[in-house]
């Protein structure tokens, strides 16, 4: 299933504030030095999602 394999993958949230994602699997990005050094890890797909309405703020 979709959600199976969504479920086990390394997600990245980039942010600030946040402390606890509360979900299994998450990294945390602070700023451009952690961007890079996920870049610069193995060569595995990064698909971003984008929120909008935390842009827009």
């Amino acid at each position: 299933m979709v959600t199976d394999h969504l479920n086990k993958a390394t997600e990245y949230v980039v942010s600030s504030p946040l402390e606890d994602p509360e979900w299994a699997n998450t990294v945390i990005l602070r700023g451009i030095d952690d961007i890079r050094a996920v870049q610069a890890g193995p060569a595995t797909p990064i698909r971003f999602q984008v929120n909008a309405a935390h842009l827009a703020q």
